[in-house]
């Protein structure tokens, strides 16, 4: 939630994650004068070792009166060289947490 004076914007993001592939779902809103929904959008990523490669594309919503919202297609690569990646290896490597 971003808010500046009387202007809302939302991102919401769904993600589920199946052993080293992610699917997910975002939505974009916003109240800028009247509530709109902006965008919804897919993303595609296939973790490998400490890199993780995916896609991503927004499809906006569109009216005459409406913010604009652009079509976005991204390509990404993330990567994690972090010392304590002993917590993401194995079964719900997304849900533990280090208790140094």
């Amino acid at each position: 939630l971003t808010s500046s004076e009387k202007n809302y914007y939302i991102d919401l993001v769904q993600d589920i994650r199946l052993g080293s592939l992610s699917l997910g779902l975002n939505q974009k809103l916003s109240n800028v004068g009247s509530f709109n929904f902006n965008s919804v959008g897919i993303s595609f990523g296939l973790q490998y070792e400490n890199f993780e490669f995916g896609l991503a594309y927004n499809f906006p919503f569109r009216a005459q009166v409406k913010t604009h919202s652009p079509s976005i297609f991204e390509i990404f690569v993330t990567f994690d060289f972090s010392k304590y990646r002993r917590n993401q290896r194995g079964l719900f490597k997304h849900l533990q947490t280090d208790n140094y």
